[in-house]
């Protein structure tokens, strides 16, 4: 009876949330013996990729040291590509994925720090980001309460005293992933485990770098900064284009103008100036038709002075551009 109820309650918040909003996001513990068949109501942020935009994010799952992640983390061997744990408290919730941005992780779950909260009772939110400071986190973020939290912090326990060999692994989406589709990979490939890939800083000689939407641009101004005079703005950034133009391939001139708009935009911004951020409907198709060739490493090295790195994101149906902390 106890769980009729609970299960008529999940439903009536799911059909609820199906009205308001795009709120629901979805974390399931895929590795065995789990396979999906619990499925965590989580919330989303109002920073960083959105996975309604970015697609399912599935890796291990590893707790940040300290806990709180209010501070640089001490683990970042072990965080690397994957999906980090914090608990909620102490600092804001942008704060905390900074810090494991910067660690490298893949995606980070927040969970509860209250003792009995649910998402079964409690109102869906989004985390808030802090106003004061760009968006410049780049990997998604959920939020889980505590007593859907439990569930995985239960299971990674478990396997820390079993001292077991596998990991835990969650997938975090906005949609529900089946345990069948689940348990058949498993049969297909028992030793099965999720790359750790991850948002990787661009290597020497790159300009640009495209993860599904997201990129990130690479630019070296040579001194020029926003108190420089509107034509040494111009001349740097058109530079960069014209380089990077010979190495960047597209099916149709429309895509093309629209990429290096956005481009653009990246650069002017980046140096202090005043730009709009570009609709995602008019970047998606020009971002995923791009085709990339390396640059030749004199070009770039052509370039003096220290680089400044930006990556440019979908969030809120925009495509924000913010220049990523050295």
């Amino acid at each position: 009876m106890e769980f009729m109820q609970e299960m008529m309650q999940l439903a009536n918040k799911l059909e609820k949330e199906k009205v308001e909003g795009d709120l629901d996001r979805y974390v399931q513990m895929t590795s065995l013996p789990w396979f999906g068949k619990d499925i965590l109501l989580a919330s989303p942020a109002q920073y960083g990729t959105d996975l309604i935009m970015h697609g399912p994010i599935e890796a291990e799952v590893v707790f940040a040291k300290p806990l709180a992640a209010c501070q640089p983390l001490q683990n970042p061997a072990d965080i690397l590509g994957r999906i980090v744990l914090i608990e909620r408290g102490d600092c804001m919730f942008q704060i905390k994925s900074r810090n494991a941005q910067l660690a490298g992780a893949k995606a980070v779950i927040i969970y509860d720090n209250n003792d009995g909260t649910s998402a079964l009772t409690a109102t869906s939110f989004a985390m808030a980001g802090d106003k004061d400071t760009p968006d410049d986190i780049a990997i998604p973020s959920v939020f889980l309460y505590r007593v859907e939290a439990e569930t995985i912090l239960r299971e990674i326990n478990r396997i820390y005293k079993l001292g077991a060999k596998r990991k835990a692994v969650l997938r975090i989406a906005s949609s529900v992933i089946k345990s069948k589709d689940v348990f058949n990979r498993y049969l297909r490939n028992p030793k099965y485990t999720p790359t750790r890939e991850t948002f990787c800083p661009l290597s020497q000689g790159d300009f640009v770098q495209i993860d599904d939407l997201v990129v990130t641009f690479r630019f070296r101004f040579n001194g020029v900064d926003h108190e420089s005079e509107p034509t040494e703005h111009q001349q740097i950034v058109e530079r960069h284009v014209a380089d990077l133009g010979d190495f960047v391939a597209f099916s149709s001139s429309a895509f093309r103008n629209k990429f290096f708009n956005l481009m653009r935009s990246a650069a002017y911004g980046s140096l202090g100036l005043n730009v709009k951020d570009e609709p995602l409907e008019n970047m998606t198709e020009a971002i995923t038709d791009a085709r990339i060739r390396r640059i030749p490493p004199f070009i770039y090295d052509s370039y003096p002075g220290e680089y400044t790195e930006v990556r440019c994101t979908p969030t809120n149906k925009m495509v924000q551009c913010v220049t990523i902390p050295r």
